[in-house]
């Protein structure tokens, strides 16, 4: 029973976090936690105008609503400060008993009409997370396990390392 619980919450790692490597379980900043930047709300647009994120604020966490030709999908996000780098935990908000909603951890660069971000899952931090804190590592995943508090001060010693991360994608505010 303990291997097919284990092989469960696996497989809903991989369903819930697609884009990243690191995933935490458990959230890194807690309800009513989290700085507003006003620059990061509205409309953002890659440049091929393909796809199109939706930044709201809602009083205590921004909600993202991520849409593409072939998907659609809505992430809650809180925001904050690691050590001069803005870091956002990203979770997704949609309701599914056969997945684990996990936290991913998100740089963001805001310039102007130009939003920069990289998800936080270099081979150098999963390496690091996986010697410093309590994970499951796979092939292609490494799920964070410890608690809240250490996942927080974890990402803000490593997450402003530009070794943290290796794909800087691009979006621009919609006119």
């Amino acid at each position: 029973m303990r291997q097919f619980s284990a092989v469960l919450l696996a497989a809903g790692v991989i369903l819930m976090s697609g884009c990243s490597k690191v995933v935490s379980l458990n959230p890194v900043l807690g309800e009513g936690e989290g700085a507003y930047d006003p620059a990061l709300v509205g409309v953002w647009q890659e440049p091929s105008g393909d796809d199109t994120f939706l930044v709201r604020w809602t009083g205590e966490h921004y909600t993202i609503r991520y849409s593409s030709k072939s998907q659609s999908m809505t992430f809650e996000a809180r925001l904050w400060d690691a050590n001069g780098a803005k870091l956002l935990d990203v979770t997704a908000t949609d309701d599914d008993p056969f997945r684990v909603a996990v936290h991913v951890p998100v740089r963001v660069w805001i310039e102007g009409a130009q939003l920069r971000f990289a998800f936080l899952d270099s081979d150098w931090i999963r390496s690091l997370a996986a010697s410093r804190m309590a994970a499951r590592v796979t092939e292609d995943r490494t799920l964070v396990l410890a608690d809240s508090a250490r996942v927080k001060t974890f990402l803000g010693e490593a997450g402003c390392d530009a070794r943290a991360y290796k794909d800087v994608q691009t979006v621009m505010r919609a006119q």
